[in-house]
């Protein structure tokens, strides 16, 4: 299923390291399950989500039994992820993990509105 990958699960559009993602076919499908997991506050838009430096950081090079327990722990489909090895990024002799696609999250209404 193609569509829109998103999470409740963020400071901001800083996305938690312990988010949950789920899929929606439509912008308007995933507002209305945004909305679902806050009853107190309006969710008005939302906007791409950022990971800090990556998704997943890992010492050793991430085996495909890694990637398939990361889709399933945190629902996103394995296809999403993509791994970066020591070397082409910032980030020293780690493995990175990423999303390579979009992951959004809510934009709330302000008391200023």
């Amino acid at each position: 299923m193609r569509g829109y990958i998103f999470t409740c699960y963020a400071d901001g559009s800083k996305i938690d390291d312990s988010a949950k993602f789920k899929r929606a076919s439509s912008v308007s499908e995933m507002l209305e399950r945004m909305q679902e997991g806050f009853k107190d506050c309006k969710v008005v838009d939302c906007e791409p989500g950022d990971f800090g430096d990556c998704f997943a950081k890992f010492v050793d090079e991430p085996t495909q039994d890694t990637l398939e327990f990361l889709a399933e722990e945190y629902g996103v489909p394995v296809e999403v992820l993509t791994v970066r090895a020591p070397g082409t990024h910032p980030g020293g002799k780690q493995w990175w993990v990423d999303v390579i696609e979009t992951v959004y999250v809510p934009v709330f209404e302000t008391e200023n509105a």
